[in-house]
């Protein structure tokens, strides 16, 4: 599965390259006019940038699994007040739960990543599953997760080493002759350009394989909550 994923995620990529990069630089920026626009209103800021980011899984969902894409799925959140209210309070649960998992002492923060990766599809599930309770979302995430955190999270680890591996060693070379400076910016512009699109596709790809019917333990929410 991992290896037809990654194949699908790299061809996703290929199909609209620069779509997809621009896209992904579109969103931070609009993100960022949402901190300074609601300033003295940091939820409603909060709140925006969860919307625009569930815009954007939807629209690099539709890229992995070559559906229609376009810019006005970035915004599709916030069409709809349900949708919008559904999405806004299944992840401040997910929120409110990885928060509280790093109130344990000493070993807090150990539970909230693993948290982190069991609710890794919690967004997606919000948007792509509206018989889904929005509470009940973590749970289903946390079902389908089982097995795959450890993938997940080397995924990550890939990700994010690899590009400055490769930079720093070309780096080096750089006191050899001036001109491999020009290599290693080169070589960090398209890492910088390159792996956050890729890296939601393959996301994406998570979110879809593992979204596929098979045999599922019914969620269960704890009577505490």
């Amino acid at each position: 599965m991992i290896r037809q994923m990654l194949k699908k995620s790299f061809a996703a990529f290929g199909r609209r390259p620069f779509y997809m990069i621009g896209i992904r630089l579109l969103t931070p920026l609009l993100a960022a006019l949402a901190l300074f626009g609601f300033f003295f209103l940091p939820v409603a800021a909060v709140c925006v940038i969860w919307l625009l980011e569930a815009g954007l899984y939807i629209l690099f969902l539709n890229a992995y699994s070559e559906e229609h894409v376009e810019l006005s799925q970035l915004f599709q959140a916030f069409r709809n007040w349900k949708t919008a209210k559904r999405i806004l309070c299944g992840l401040g649960w997910q929120a409110l739960h990885i928060f509280l998992w790093m109130l344990i002492p000493v070993v807090g923060w150990i539970f909230a990543i693993i948290k982190v990766y069991s609710y890794r599809l919690t967004l997606y599930i919000l948007v792509t599953e509206p018989e889904i309770e929005a509470k009940q979302a973590i749970y289903v995430s946390e079902n389908r997760t089982f097995g795959y955190r450890g993938i997940m999270f080397g995924v990550d680890v890939l990700a994010f080493t690899c590009p400055a591996v490769v930079v720093f060693l070309f780096g080096l070379l750089v006191n050899i002759h001036p001109l491999f400076s020009i290599l290693v910016s080169v070589l960090a512009l398209f890492f910088v350009l390159v792996v956050p699109p890729l890296y939601l596709l393959v996301h994406a790809g998570f979110a879809t394989e593992l979204s596929a019917p098979r045999e599922e333990v019914p969620p269960q929410i704890p009577a505490d909550f």
